[in-house]
């Protein structure tokens, strides 16, 4: 459902494609919030409700995950928050994925706010439905991993052969120079310069140019949790 909307026009971004209002304090929309960890999950993530056949999802940036603690807190004072029924926090679990369900724990149990017992999974609390996913999701056991939606993205990609290469590249730069600090990233983007159609591009374009397969099985987790918003 949608609330009262602010009255400037969506512009579009030149980047990723996404529409926004410009100017305007952060406001609440929706029913139904989705709050990414930073740009990059800001931008798939749009594209990816619109894949799922869930327009009516806010996708909100709450930067950094050092930043969720007093983010949530000031999204429980602003207006409309009281309508809000459900809320789905998104990020990267990166290089510690137990730190990084703590983190998210601690910032909604600091707000006052359900804690779910694990990724993937709603709990309720004061008439708001929530859950957290982490990016790259799990394994088949049904653990989480470490890693990025970078990593997610990649699984999805149907060029083995050009992954084969990027991988041979990305081993001989981390031979002829220090570790690379986003190996992830790395990957990603040699994967997309290596294609004629996509090199250049961000993320988040090319989810919008549908490099990313939104029904491959390892989407399926993310899917269910947003159609269930």
């Amino acid at each position: 459902m949608v609330l009262a909307a602010p009255k400037k026009k969506k512009v579009t971004c030149n980047v990723c494609g996404a529409e926004f209002y410009p100017g305007e304090k952060l406001h609440i929309w929706s029913e139904n919030l989705l709050l990414a960890e930073g740009v990059d999950v800001h931008r798939f993530l749009i594209y990816a409700c619109e894949a799922f056949e869930k327009p009516d999802i806010q996708v909100i940036n709450f930067r950094g995950i050092d930043e969720i603690r007093l983010f949530l807190e000031n999204l429980k004072n602003m207006a409309n928050f009281s309508k809000v029924k459900t809320l789905v926090i998104a990020r990267d679990a990166e290089t510690n994925v137990t730190s990084a369900i703590d983190k998210v724990k601690s910032a909604l149990e600091n707000a006052d706010l359900a804690k779910p017992l694990k990724p993937f999974e709603y709990n309720s609390g004061n008439n708001v439905k929530i859950a957290f996913v982490l990016f790259p999701g799990p394994d088949q056991n049904g653990k989480c991993r470490n890693g990025t939606l970078e990593e997610l993205c990649l699984t999805t990609a149907d060029d083995a052969s050009l992954l084969k290469c990027v991988d041979a590249f990305l081993q001989c730069a981390q031979k002829s120079n220090e570790d690379l600090r986003h190996p992830w990233k790395s990957r990603l983007y040699a994967y997309l310069a290596g294609k004629d159609d996509h090199a250049g591009k961000k993320l988040g374009q090319a989810a919008k140019d549908k490099v990313w397969n939104f029904n491959h099985p390892t989407m399926a987790p993310f899917k269910k949790i947003i159609q269930e918003m």
